[in-house]
């Protein structure tokens, strides 16, 4: 299994830290130590997404803890529980180590968002870059295949705020009231955000993450390529990997995430980034997306060619997985027992009655995934 230590190797010192979390502008969060706040400076776009300590602080952080291996550390709330470690390392073998770091010690920080309240000096990429890069306003400075920008509606449409994630943030506009409410729910709750407008990609057939990794020097890492699962609301859930697929969909999609990562060196990004392309009916493609920073599928990727030596090629990452009337202990009894095909557990916390697992399953079809993770809630 690569891990993400690897993959930073050549470009941090040993001992690195990585925040495996964002920080909350959310202004019901601000004053409250358990969370990172942004409140002046880098502000996140993040009205739209979940606030809650366990979203934030638990199942984010600990999903990529499982992949980060050996050689760094991370700065986390709370660290996985002894059932939980001692299952990733079952599963995805001896590459499994954490260990963590205090946030502000003097070795730079792998941030997902800049933080207002480290210096500068601390973080790995400098955090008014990283700010600029996550604009989703950055596509359009980039000769690179996209939904063309908009200077008003023109319906159907695409509204974005330009600093969310996982979909949150995002609405498709058919109507010009909607257009006017989602403005002025913006306004009224992220006055600071910036809004881009593109057209719709209509009929589209495949919508893709590119998993990439750039360097100081602007020499592209090629992960691999997942696709997106979206709910009814268009909110990021989950992703597939196919590993027979894999360099067929590089050659498909490499010329065009190439610009993106030439013009993010440019600016002085290195480390971890997803490109997401939509390819319609027609095969044309549309940068829709970039996310400098690890992703919410990293796990799968990355762990997806540790499972095909068990004769697994196909993988699904799946959120929000709510298991009721169980222990911890027990789930991860029943994830080890899976049949014809493998199940890994990236996260768990509890919500009320329930169990929230973020999970990750390996078989031979997506038909034997989907099987396995339905009988497992």
């Amino acid at each position: 299994m690569q891990t993400i230590a690897e993959l930073y190797k050549n470009d941090l010192p040993e001992d690195a830290i990585f925040v495996l979390e964002y920080p909350t502008c959310y202004k019901e969060n601000v004053g409250n130590p358990s969370f990172l706040v942004n409140t002046t400076r880098y502000l996140h776009d993040d009205e739209f997404i979940p606030h809650d300590y366990e979203s934030n602080r638990i199942e984010r952080p600990h999903r990529n803890l499982a992949v980060l291996g050996s050689g760094v550390r991370a700065c986390v709330a709370e660290p996985p529980s002894p059932f939980l470690l001692a299952h990733w390392q079952k599963k995805l073998g001896d590459k499994v180590e954490v260990r963590y770091g205090d946030l502000g010690e003097q070795v730079p920080h792998v941030c997902m968002f800049p933080l207002q309240d480290l210096p500068p000096e601390l973080h790995a990429v400098d955090p008014d870059i990283h700010f600029h890069v996550y604009s989703k306003n950055f596509i359009g400075d980039i000769n690179c295949p996209q939904a063309a920008i908009l200077p008003e509606p023109k319906l159907p449409c695409v509204l974005k705020v330009s600093r969310s994630s996982g979909g949150h943030g995002t609405w498709i506009i058919e109507k010009e009231e909607d257009y006017d409410y989602w403005m002025a729910c913006i306004s009224n709750t992220m006055p600071y955000a910036e809004t881009v407008l593109t057209e719709l990609v209509q009929e589209v057939k495949y919508s893709f993450c590119c998993h990439l990794y750039v360097n100081r020097r602007g020499e592209l890492t090629w992960i691999g390529v997942t696709e997106k699962i979206m709910d009814e609301h268009n909110i990021w859930i989950g992703a597939v990997v196919n590993l027979s697929k894999q360099e067929e969909w590089e050659r498909l999609l490499r010329a065009t995430t190439e610009p993106v990562v030439e013009a993010l060196h440019a600016k002085g990004y290195f480390g971890m980034l997803g490109v997401d392309v939509l390819v319609d009916e027609q095969g044309k493609q549309f940068v829709i997306d970039i996310n400098p920073r690890i992703l919410g599928s990293t796990p799968l990727i990355l762990a997806a060619p540790e499972l095909q030596k068990r004769g697994w090629d196909v993988g699904i990452f799946l959120t929000g997985v709510m298991c009721k009337d169980a222990t911890t202990e027990a789930l991860i009894y029943k994830a080890d027992e899976a049949k014809n095909g493998e199940m890994v557990i990236y996260s768990m916390v509890n919500r009320d009655d329930a169990i929230a697992c973020q999970i990750g399953v390996f078989a031979k079809t997506l038909a034997d995934c989907k099987a396995i993770a339905e009988a497992f809630y």
